[in-house]
C-alpha cells in the first residue's frame, strides 16, 4: 500500500482545483454587432440586427444607433448611418455609404468597399481599403490607405499616415509622419 504525505495529498488537492476553476470560467470575447439597412423600400432606415428598424428618411432625419460600447460593423449601400455612445471600432463595409459619427466616441474605423463617406471627431486609427471614399475628421492618430482616389481632411492634428495607392489626397492642420507609396498621392498642410 502507497503511502501519500499530507503536503503531497494538499498539492494535489490545490492543483485539482485551479483545474476545475478554471474550465468553469467564462470566455470573455469582444461582441460586435452588426447594422444593415432596411429593405430598399426603405433603404434610408438603418436597422440593428435582431432589433426593431428606426425610421428615416433624410440624413437629418437618421435616427441614431447607439453603440453601446460594442464594436459595431455597418453594411449598405447607398445608405446613412449616425453614430453615438461608445465605439471601441467601427467597421464599414459596402459602397456608397454616409457615416456621422461625429456624436460617438471611437476609437479605430475601417472603411472596406468604394466611395463611403465618412465624418467624425478625433479617433485614433483609421484604415481605408478601398477607392473614391471620403473622410472629413478633426484629428487622426494614424491614417493608413489602401486604395486610390481617397480623400482626407483632418482639420486638426493628423499624427502619422501611410499610403499604398494612387491618387489619394489628404490636407492635414499638422505636418504628420509620412510612409507614401504609389504615384500622384498629396500630402498637404492646410
Amino acid at each position: 500500500m502507497m503511502r501519500i504525505r499530507k503536503k503531497e495529498l494538499a498539492l494535489i488537492g490545490l492543483l485539482c482545483s485551479g483545474v476545475l476553476v478554471v474550465s468553469c470560467s467564462p470566455q470573455v470575447s469582444e461582441q460586435r454587432r452588426t447594422v444593415v439597412p432596411s429593405a430598399p423600400a426603405e433603404r434610408a432606415s438603418p436597422a440593428l440586427t435582431g432589433q426593431p428598424t428606426a425610421s428615416a428618411t433624410a440624413a437629418t432625419d437618421v435616427d441614431a444607433v447607439d453603440c453601446g460600447g460594442d464594436a459595431l460593423t455597418l453594411n449598405g449601400s447607398n445608405s446613412e448611418f449616425k453614430l453615438i455612445g461608445d465605439c471601441p471600432s467601427v467597421t464599414i463595409g459596402g459602397s456608397d455609404n454616409s457615416v456621422d459619427v461625429t456624436g460617438a466616441t471611437v476609437a479605430s474605423m475601417e472603411i472596406n468597399g468604394d466611395r463611403n463617406s465618412l465624418h467624425t471627431a478625433s479617433v485614433s486609427s483609421i484604415d481605408i481599403n478601398g477607392q473614391g471614399s471620403s473622410v472629413v475628421a478633426d484629428t487622426v492618430g494614424s491614417l493608413n490607405i489602401n486604395g486610390n482616389e481617397n480623400l482626407a481632411t483632418v482639420s486638426g492634428v493628423l499624427e502619422s499616415i501611410t499610403i499604398s495607392g494612387n491618387a489619394n489626397v489628404i490636407k492635414s492642420g499638422s505636418d504628420p509622419l509620412q510612409d507614401v507609396s504609389g504615384s500622384d498621392n498629396v500630402v498637404s498642410r492646410g
